[in-house]
């Protein structure tokens, strides 16, 4: 029962692990994203003014919805472009030292009805509350629109207003306000209408936003609507429901597959793929909502892609929504007593896709690796030494290397991954990965460390209860000695490590009294019994007898009991003893 309550507990340190390591990445990349992004997106300013000045809408391409009739007269007004950057390039330059003048544009928001008007204060609160045009001052900017709650009458405006270029203007405002960290999200959304109600067709605004920009294959928008999608899902349980209800994931998908084809563009598609990925990546964390499911078919396309990318960040976002969706399925195929997620995982080539991510030393690339190979060999016992017969050496290596990675997490996913093939394979459990677990223990241990200790402990206890070859090998490995020495000498009474180590102890008393002719050496069992006494191995287990806890006090009395026979020259062989002199 305590055994299962500190796996109980490991489990939940492993998914705060896990939630802490988003949010850090959140909050340190979102900016440099958001940079990047702009960087990109200025380079290619000039060029869509150009041809948008040159075609009358770029949205008139490739697309069947009809809008309502504009005079002749509005459209030169919203198309008077000299006009209007000059009144937004004056603003600018008050802008860093006059930040307040920006009430007077919501003002005009609220209450103007000239659409020429509006038109420019929106442009003017886009430009003044993004870091690329006012660095000093956007973020107090922020502040005062989220005080006036303008995103309502902007989103009101969109609605009731069908001019091409209006609608423009509002959609990239929107945006901008919903690409920054959660936090900053969450307030925009939180004090604002409702980015979900119904558009049209039954479909979230943002739905709507990203199947028209895909259709009209106009990558800067479609780019900035899926950044903003990638914060979104993250802000809150409700939302993230909602897009997966309306097949948002799918979509996600079909963009990534359309344009995986396409030559040109590449920076801008690289820019693209890199959000997509992360909105993957933050729409996959939890289970689906119950009725809908992240196809398991999609891997296949998803292993494909992080094969062959080079892109870091996209890779991490990648590994960590493949990483979601086998969990997802190896979970399901478990409660039923099948294994046909993970052949078909094998089928999508998923070992060349971990043998890619952990030859990396970064931890989001490393960690989806390791968790993904643990999952594979979560089947039966023949699919296991498939798998194992499957993986070749570069992977093994590079577990057994990241058992002393310098990240906690890391140490212990690869002691997780070890574990389980030491339940199931023993060639490939060698003496250098012992080694290191006895390092690990020893030297590289601390306060933090107590999960990766526990986990050594349990795999070397493991390798006791299996393998003839490497328990042999410890059995007159000294350091192994010093660990024991380290942790029987432990006061906490329901220690896991306490445990373990007991029944570490209790394997080699069992392995010399038991079977001593397996040992081809009896200079063996006299270092056996010179180690535990110089280590003062059996003066701790006395301490034990008293203990409160069945299972620990047990096994001290039968380490107590074999130590007496061991002494006296007793050996057990089958079901007789025998004494030998």
């Amino acid at each position: 029962m305590q055994q299962n309550i500190q796996q109980n507990q490991e489990q939940n340190q492993i998914s705060q692990d896990k939630k802490q390591l988003f949010l850090k990445r959140e909050e340190n990349q979102v900016e440099i994203r958001k940079n990047q992004r702009d960087f990109y997106l200025n380079q290619n300013r000039k060029h869509q003014i150009q041809k948008t000045q040159k075609s009358t809408n770029i949205y008139d391409q490739g697309i069947d919805i009809t809008y309502p009739e504009q005079n002749d007269n509005q459209n030169n007004n919203y198309n008077n472009q000299d006009y209007l950057q000059q009144d937004v390039q004056n603003f600018q330059e008050k802008a860093v030292t006059e930040p307040k003048m920006l009430q007077e544009y919501i003002n005009i928001i609220k209450q103007n009805n000239n659409q020429h008007e509006i038109l420019k204060a929106i442009k003017i609160l886009r430009l003044s509350t993004s870091y690329q045009n006012c660095p000093t001052n956007y973020l107090g900017n922020m502040k005062i629109v989220q005080e006036n709650h303008i995103v309502k009458e902007i989103l009101q405006a969109f609605k009731n207003n069908q001019n091409k270029d209006y609608q423009r203007e509002i959609i990239k405002l929107l945006l901008q306000y919903l690409q920054g960290t959660t936090k900053q999200t969450e307030q925009v959304l939180e004090a604002e209408i409702y980015i979900f109600d119904s558009y049209r067709n039954g479909l979230s605004l943002f739905d709507y936003l990203f199947d028209l920009y895909f259709r009209n294959k106009d990558l800067e928008s479609l780019e900035n609507v899926a950044f903003a999608l990638g914060n979104i899902i993250g802000t809150k349980l409700e939302y993230k429901e909602e897009l997966i209800k309306n097949n948002i994931f799918t979509r996600l998908i079909q963009v990534l597959n359309y344009y995986t084809n396409q030559n040109n563009q590449q920076q801008q598609i690289s820019n693209l793929f890199k959000h997509i990925a992360w909105s993957l990546c933050t729409l996959t964390r939890e289970d689906p909502p119950a009725g809908y499911e992240f196809k398991i078919d999609n891997i296949q396309f998803l292993v494909k892609l992080l094969i062959n990318s080079q892109e870091e960040e996209f890779l991490m976002d990648i590994a960590w929504t493949i990483l979601q969706i086998v969990k997802i399925h190896i979970k399901a195929d478990q409660q039923i007593g099948n294994t046909g997620a993970i052949q078909f995982l094998l089928q999508c080539n998923i070992l060349q896709a971990i043998e890619k991510l952990i030859q990396k030393s970064q931890l989001p690339l490393v960690l989806p690796a390791l968790r993904m190979y643990s999952l594979l060999l979560q089947g039966d016992d023949q699919i296991t030494k498939n798998i194992l017969n499957l993986t070749n050496n570069v992977i093994l290596k590079r577990i057994h290397d990241h058992v002393t990675h310098t990240m906690r997490v890391v140490r212990y996913e690869a002691i997780v991954v070890i574990g389980e093939i030491a339940q199931k394979h023993d060639q490939q459990i060698q003496e250098i990965v012992l080694n290191k677990f006895i390092e690990t223990i020893i030297y590289k241990a601390d306060k933090d460390d107590q999960k990766v200790i526990q986990k050594c402990l349990e795999v070397i206890n493991q390798v006791f209860q299996s393998f003839q070859e490497q328990k042999l090998y410890l059995l007159v490995n000294v350091n192994l000695y010093d660990v024991l020495r380290v942790y029987l000498s432990n006061t906490e009474t329901d220690s896991a490590n306490t445990f373990y180590s007991l029944s570490i102890l209790e394997s080699i008393l069992k392995i010399c009294i038991k079977q001593p002719l397996i040992l081809n050496d009896p200079n063996k069992i006299e270092k056996v019994v010179k180690f535990i006494e110089e280590k003062e191995l059996i003066y701790m287990v006395e301490g034990y007898q008293n203990n409160p806890y069945e299972n620990i006090y047990k096994k001290s009395f039968n380490i107590l009991d074999m130590y007496k026979k061991l002494e006296n020259g007793q050996f057990l062989i089958e079901n007789g003893e025998i004494e030998l002199d």
